[in-house]
């Protein structure tokens, strides 16, 4: 591709800018993705990575870029692995937008653990899904699709029993005003099937 032969000889040319060569290696990757030459556009993404002290900014765009394209092969805990690492790194940076990466990195994230644990769930594998939700949950303990997931895991295992109910149901009586404690409990006795119309009261009440 013209294009890239472009690319890399303005990569060979001895600019001694940083940023150019951060920003050539990103426009590389992005042309030889679209081209379906992966292994060769991760390894154009990991190099603009490496200017992470110089152009944290074009490095986090790399970042992102291969943690896309990795969830898009199934790759969930690489993607997860790439996007902290972007947010690990950018908390010590100081550069404009600083924030809005930061967000985005956690919503990459979020968003991969959930394709991760969901994948698992679809595949009949609820130990290793409860395993996915446990991990999102450590890092997200107010992330609502985190323990519907959670739920869902540990009800394919047969965990919801008598003893599970009634510890839910403490949590919800010991916090009345709060909204996810409510949800869980409500969310928990939809697994009831004894307690249909009691679990929409309780996920009513948690919506309210």
């Amino acid at each position: 591709d013209e294009r890239i032969i472009a690319l890399r000889t303005f990569d060979a040319t001895d600019h001694g800018n940083i940023a150019a060569t951060a920003a050539t290696r990103l426009a590389e990757g992005r042309l030889l993705d679209l081209q379906g030459r992966v292994g060769e556009a991760r390894s154009a993404w990991t190099r603009a990575q490496s200017y992470s002290d110089h152009a944290p900014r074009l490095a986090a765009l790399a970042a992102f870029d291969f943690a896309v394209q990795l969830a898009r092969f199934g790759e969930f805990e690489e993607s997860i692995r790439v996007y902290e690492g972007v947010e690990e790194d950018l908390r010590e940076r100081l550069f404009a937008g600083v924030p809005q990466f930061i967000a985005d990195a956690r919503e990459g994230r979020i968003r991969d653990f959930l394709a991760k644990g969901n994948e698992e769930l679809r595949l009949g594998d609820a130990p290793l899904a409860r395993r996915t939700f446990r991990q999102l949950l450590d890092r997200e303990p107010q992330l609502v699709e985190g323990w519907r997931g959670l739920i869902e895991a540990e009800y394919r295992m047969g965990m919801i029993d008598r003893a599970y109910r009634r510890r839910y149901q403490r949590e919800a009586a010991s916090n009345p005003d709060d909204a996810l404690s409510q949800y869980k409990y409500g969310l928990v006795l939809t697994y009831q099937d004894r307690m249909p119309s009691r679990a929409r009261r309780q996920l009513e009440t948690a919506i309210a």
